[in-house]
Parts: C-alpha cells; sequence; structure tokens
C-alpha cells in the first residue's frame, strides 16, 4: 500500500518530477550512463530522478511511503484473533518490513540513479509481499486474505486521493516534488487517515471477522469479491500523482466522480455482507431459541411421564404386595421367583434422566441422548457440570447442542450405510462402548471401547464434560462418522449439508474464542473429536 505512493511511480511515470531536473548538475559523477548496462534495461537509468537531500523533502518522502502503516496497521486489527503464528512475532517481522520498506525507498529518491519505473516495480513488489504475508500468517484463505487487504489498501488510497486534492487546492506548485505531495496534502492525507481508521476500528474488529468466516457468503464468492477493492485500489492509483484541475478540467472531474461512485458501490457491497452475515446470525438465533424451546418441552414431558409413572407404580404396588404375600404364606418359591422375574421384565430398563447438575446442560445432553437412542446407539455419556457455572446458558446451549447435534447427524448418516440394521437402524452400540446408560460407570477402559468399535464399525457416541481444579471446563466429544469431513484451504471443516464450512462449529469455534477457550477438532479412522476448552467458569 505504500500502495498509496507506491503505485504512484506507475501513474506518474510519464510526469517525473521538475525540480529533479535542475539538480543533477550539482549531483556529480554517478550520474553518467554505465558501459556495462545492457542496451534493453537502459530505460531503467534515469539520473534525473535524484533528488538533492533536505530534511523537508527527506520528511515529506517518508511520510508519503508511510502511508502503509495506517492500512496495515486496520488490516491486522480484522485478523487480531485469526493469527496462526505468535502476535508479537507477527508485529516485529511486519515492523521490520516497513523500516526496510522505506530505507530503499528513501535511497532510491535521493541516490540511485533508476527510472520511476523501478521505484513503481518497487512498491508493486512490497504490496504484494504484505498480501502474501497476511495471507500466511492468518487462518484466511487467498481470496479472503486478499479482500481484506485490498479492502485496507483501497481505504487508504482513498485518503491519499483526497489528500492530493487538497495539495492541488493549497498549492499550485505541488508538482515540485515529483509524485509526492507538499505539507498541505501530507496533513490532509494522514488527517483523514486517522478518521477513517477511527470510524473502522469497531467494525473492523467486530463485524469483519465474522462476515469472513461466515458460511453465509461461499468460497466461490470470495474468489470473485476481492475484486472489487482492487478496482477502486487500481483506479486510485491512475490518478495518483496525476496534476488535475478539478475545477476547469472535464475529465479530472470525470474522474472524481467516477472515484465517488465505486466508493458508492463498494460501501453498498461491504453493507450487504454485513447484512447477510446479521440475517445469519438472527437466524441461528431463532434456531438456538427453537431448540432451547424444544429441550424444555422435553424435560417437562419426560418429568410428566415421571410423574404419571410413579403414581401408577404406587397404585399398583399394594396388587403386587397382596400377590407376593399369598406365595410367601403359601411358601411356594418357584411361584414367587417368576412373580417377580415377570414384575422386573414389565419396569423396564431405568433410563437416568439427570446426567449432571447444571440445568441446561442436562437439557440438551438429554435430548440428544434420547434422539441417539432412538437411533439404538446406547451413548457412554459421563459428565461432572456443576451448577454455578459462571457462564451463559445460551452460551452453554450453543456449545452442547451444536456439538451432539453434529454427532447425532453423523450417526444417522451411519443408519443408512453397511452398520444398519434390517429395520434401518444401526446396530446396539452398547456393548462396543462398555457403559451402562448415561452415568453409568464403563466396564472396560473408554479408550478400548472406542478402539473395538472403530474397528468393528460400530456407531457409538461419547461425551465427556467436568470442571477442572483450575476452574476451567473440559468438554470432549467422540462420535463414529461413515467418512473423515472434508476441509478447504483455511482448514475449516466443510458441512455435509450445505456448501461452505459448517454452521454447527463455527458457532462453537465463535463461543470458544469470545470466552478465551480453544476448539480443537480430529477427525480420522472413522472417529470424528470435537475437544472444547474454557477458562475460568467458576
Amino acid at each position: 500500500m505504500s500502495a498509496s505512493t507506491a503505485f504512484s511511480a506507475v501513474a506518474a511515470a510519464s510526469a517525473s518530477s521538475v525540480s529533479s531536473a535542475s539538480s543533477v548538475s550539482s549531483v556529480s559523477p554517478v550520474l553518467s550512463a554505465p558501459d556495462a548496462l545492457p542496451p534493453f534495461l537502459t530505460f531503467l537509468y534515469d539520473p534525473s530522478t535524484i533528488a538533492p537531500l533536505t530534511a523537508g523533502r527527506l520528511l515529506i518522502v517518508l511520510a508519503e511511503h508511510a502511508t502503509l502503516v495506517p492500512a496495515i496497521v486496520l488490516c491486522f486489527a480484522i485478523a487480531w484473533d485469526l493469527l496462526r503464528m505468535p502476535r508479537r512475532r507477527v508485529v516485529a517481522a511486519t515492523a521490520l518490513a516497513v523500516l526496510v520498506y522505506l530505507l530503499v525507498s528513501v535511497w532510491l529518491y535521493f541516490f540511485a540513479p533508476v527510472s520511476d519505473m523501478v521505484g513503481a516495480c518497487f512498491s508493486l513488489a512490497f504490496a504484494l509481499f504484505v498480501c502474501l504475508w497476511f495471507w500466511q500468517v492468518t487462518d484466511l484463505n487467498l481470496p479472503r486474505a486478499l479482500f481484506t487487504s485490498m479492502s485496507c489498501a483501497s481505504m487508504m488510497a482513498v485518503c491519499v486521493f483526497a489528500g492530493q486534492l487538497v495539495d492541488m487546492l493549497a498549492n499550485s506548485e505541488w508538482r515540485a516534488l515529483g509524485p509526492y505531495s507538499s505539507y498541505a496534502g501530507v496533513v490532509a492525507e494522514y488527517a483523514l487517515a486517522a478518521i477513517a481508521v477511527a470510524l473502522l476500528w469497531r467494525p473492523a474488529r467486530a463485524v469483519m471477522p465474522r462476515v469472513l468466516r461466515s458460511p453465509v457468503v461461499g468460497t466461490v464468492a470470495w474468489r470473485v469479491l476481492w475484486l472489487g477493492p482492487f478496482g477502486l485500489y487500481a483506479l486510485l492509483m491512475m490518478y495518483h500523482g496525476r496534476r488535475m484541475d478539478v475545477m476547469h478540467d472535464a475529465t479530472a472531474q470525470l474522474g472524481v466522480f467516477a472515484v465517488t461512485m465505486y466508493c458508492a458501490l463498494l460501501l453498498l457491497l461491504y453493507w450487504l455482507l454485513a447484512k447477510a452475515d446479521c440475517e445469519a446470525s438472527r437466524r441461528v438465533e431463532a434456531e438456538q431459541s427453537a431448540r432451547r424451546l424444544a429441550l424444555g418441552r422435553m424435560q417437562v414431558r419426560a418429568l410428566t411421564d415421571r410423574m404419571a409413572q410413579a403414581r401408577r407404580a404406587r397404585h399398583d404396588l399394594r396388587q403386587h404386595m397382596v400377590v407376593l404375600h399369598g406365595y410367601a404364606r403359601g411358601d411356594d418359591l418357584p411361584g414367587l421367583r417368576r412373580y417377580l422375574d415377570a414384575l422386573v421384565a414389565d419396569l423396564g430398563a431405568d433410563e437416568t434422566l439427570a446426567v449432571c447438575e447444571h440445568v441446561v446442560v442436562n437439557a440438551v445432553v438429554s435430548y440428544y441422548v434420547s434422539v441417539v437412542r432412538a437411533m439404538g446407539v446406547r451413548p457412554d455419556v459421563r459428565m461432572d457440570v456443576p451448577a454455578d457455572l459462571m457462564v451463559d446458558s445460551t452460551d452453554l446451549t450453543v456449545l452442547f447442542g451444536n456439538l451432539l447435534e453434529n454427532a447425532a447427524d453423523a450417526l444417522q448418516a451411519m443408519a443408512s450405510g453397511p452398520h444398519a440394521r434390517e429395520d434401518g437402524m444401526p446396530r446396539d452400540a452398547s456393548d462396543g462402548v462398555g457403559g451402562d446408560g448415561v452415568g453409568g460407570d464403563a466396564a472396560r477402559d473408554v479408550a478400548d471401547g472406542m478402539r473395538n468399535d472403530v474397528a468393528s464399525g460400530v456407531p457409538f457416541l461419547t461425551v465427556r464434560a467436568r470442571v477442572g481444579r483450575a476452574g476451567e471446563l473440559f468438554v470432549t466429544v467422540d462420535n463414529a462418522c461413515a467418512s473423515v469431513p472434508r476441509r478447504d484451504a483455511s482448514g475449516r471443516w466443510l458441512s455435509s449439508k450445505h456448501e461452505g464450512a459448517g454452521v454447527g462449529l463455527e458457532s462453537v469455534r465463535a463461543v470458544t474464542e469470545r470466552l478465551g477457550g480453544e476448539l480443537r477438532v480430529e477427525a480420522s479412522d472413522g472417529v470424528f473429536r470435537a475437544s472444547v476448552m474454557i477458562p475460568s467458569v467458576r
């Protein structure tokens, strides 16, 4: 983004500095064309571009090339939480690269007898380096990284363009420094840049990361969207460093109008992206509300059924006691045994309702336990989640609900595979898991049970949740899957239901990162594992 000044040479190569030519005589023999330079490279040699070094010129040249700094700051503000490398290392390496760029730019302007084309190519190379560096140090794929970096570059280019107009109005001899502005233009550029960064800081930190990771905008769309800010940047660089009489020149007025309209269209694009993300967030919130309502209804229904069963059992207990008393009084031990066996079989297996003390977590997990059991799979659930967690119930619903919903979908997909029974349901995996239902003690080690299930291709679900000694919450959900899920170029897990990343895992990731935690997802050998750690929940 020195972009702003960077490409100035490309646009203003034909209109090189006027005053530099007058100072050529003061700069010594270095100005004679080197005999060793091949003929096809002589266009790179231009001693007239060397300007006398003064404090004022040095300050303006540094200021013009440093216009890339606000764009880089805003760019990394957007991706601050998406960095894949240590932040200090990223900041140090970026600052060093900018410093080297500024020093080389000063050398090219004041000491190197090269044409403006060389400076333009150097600036172009550095702009490309910044984009690729930003792509390498973040979790964004290349189209998203280009969209972000070119958006920030075009923002700064607009500030430079406006500063150029101010410079022309304030100083009729604005071309005295070649493609560089005077003090009035530099002050206007940085004032506008400061205002732009202040206005865009909050959206850049809060909205843009969500938009960049939103599944609403597909991968194919991002391959085209980055051309929007790039087009504005290229248009602005065409006018950078050119003399434009906006008061009398129709061409200059047309250029200002074109830039203004392009900015308006680009702002409309950003608004549409933010609107789409907002609508997607509302839809997710509505789905989560409906899920919570369904969980509440399920819990009430389960409690009502338990109460009805208790009333019937109390009513029937007297009748059973009369029969048992009769068998005992007649010393009919075989009859007593048969009656008790029939009575126990009629009662059926006890389906424990509570999986943990936390009401919301218990409701969510109990609901999906019932869903998975209806598929013929008995999940192994062991949870020690107290009722006094310092985490919002909505976040816990998003966390447990999405993880278990993904697991249930994967098990449902296996129901139609080779592991299905004749009635279309998967085979019962309770033997493979080795547990006796929710909250029961495992007959074998869980890891051994999982290995047995994977080896035999039996569907299974294992859920673990506990609070550590330091107050952190650990959650792990393991489930069988028919095939290993796919990932995109940035490493995000793709959905099996629609184009793009899965909404559930992205919601879990967003909640986890907002709470300062970490999400790890692994998939191999028919097992999908999601692990979450959230610090300071108690």
